[in-house]
């Protein structure tokens, strides 16, 4: 019976973790069609949601490699 409980937990906690992980992974998508794709709206849109979203990370990630490489 003891063995059931933890195996049962262990598929329960793997099962939460790959969900996560999928749902993560989806949300950067974004899906575009072909005619709206040049449209100063569109490219506009897309330069603020990186701006606001991505470049604070991406900055923070290049600080950090940044450091390792010097040894600060």
């Amino acid at each position: 019976m003891k063995y059931i409980f933890i195996i049962s937990t262990i598929i329960i906690f793997l099962a939460t973790f790959i969900l996560n992980n999928y749902h993560q992974k989806n949300k950067a998508e974004v899906v575009i069609s072909v005619n709206n794709l040049n449209s100063s709206n569109i490219i506009n849109s897309l330069k603020e949601d990186f701006n606001k979203n991505h470049l604070p990370r991406l900055n923070k990630k290049l600080a950090k490699e940044d450091r390792i490489a010097t040894g600060l």
